[in-house]
């Protein structure tokens, strides 16, 4: 029951769609027996001001920020962490005070998945299918570790182009380089150790389209990482599973950034294996069942 003494965070987006987060976190909540609660807070650009000055004035504790408001909240911030102003995106909001400060949590989820199945890059090889907000966190995250080269595959030569130019300099032992997507290109990426596919291609319901080629082998040793978490088990991720490469799924980054935006609010560590059990049931049938 949610009183006058529950603590309130929730997910400013837009449109809120089906997102996992409320069921996600209120798990956790519930779990360790905390009196918080999570809630969708759609918020169209327009009222994007009013919503979050609403925060503190509702007595939200904070609130994670998605599309397409992760770039946009920072004019109406107070105070943001230095990753999160270096990569001009926030996706977590703490209410301090009445001061809203802005933090990022989607590059430690993408690298602590990593981490949690055995995946070192350190050395590795990293071609990007896509350039978006997505990759950006996802690129940033692996600035912590010695990768040795990072290549980005866009259509959108701009996009891929500034992502290079914003996050070069945290990668000075490091190659970061843009191709344009052409079968030439994924060729040249074919020796490459880990593939992330950081763009919707495969995503519900669009589930038999695919951002690697059908006629162009994938890396023969590499990691195949799909940010699409929605189905579970993309075209990409069902053809590199067969293939015996090991396989992630977005879905780990969704709950690890979380977990951690979960740390910032209430400054304990929540249920991580709770929340990817309940996010799993809440997933729509995956590929396989609707084939």
């Amino acid at each position: 029951m949610v009183t006058s003494q529950t603590q309130k965070v929730g997910l400013i987006c837009w449109p809120i769609g089906h997102s996992l987060s409320p069921v996600m976190h209120n798990a956790a909540f519930k779990a360790l027996g905390l009196d918080w609660v999570y809630l969708p807070l759609a918020a169209s650009p327009d009222a994007l001001p009013a919503a979050l000055a609403g925060l503190s004035a509702l007595s939200f504790v904070g609130c994670n920020v998605s599309v397409p408001h992760k770039t946009k909240v920072i004019p109406f911030l107070d105070h943001m962490d230095k990753s999160s102003r270096q990569m001009q995106a926030v996706n977590t909001i703490k209410v301090v005070d009445g001061r809203l400060v802005g933090s990022n949590t989607d590059p430690q989820g993408f690298t602590r998945h990593l981490v949690n199945n055995g995946v070192n890059p350190d050395g590795m090889k990293i071609v990007f299918i896509g350039a978006g907000g997505a990759a950006r966190a996802a690129v940033f995250g692996l600035s912590s570790f010695k990768v040795k080269q990072i290549t980005i595959l866009d259509v959108v030569e701009s996009q891929g182009l500034s992502l290079i130019s914003d996050l070069n300099h945290l990668f000075p032992d490091s190659k970061l380089d843009f191709k344009p997507i052409s079968p030439n290109s994924f060729a040249q990426v074919r020796d490459y150790d880990m593939v992330v596919n950081a763009s919707p291609i495969g995503m519900t319901p669009n589930i038999d389209m695919t951002p690697w080629p059908d006629d162009i082998e994938l890396p023969s040793k590499a990691v195949v990482y799909d940010i699409v978490y929605n189905p579970i088990e993309t075209k990409l991720l069902s053809r590199a599973k067969n293939e015996g490469l090991q396989t992630l799924n977005g879905l780990g980054m969704l709950v690890n950034q979380g977990a951690a935006s979960f740390e910032t609010w209430t400054g304990i560590q929540p249920p991580i294996d709770l929340m990817m059990e309940v996010c799993e049931k809440n997933l729509k049938p995956t590929r396989k069942n609707n084939d």
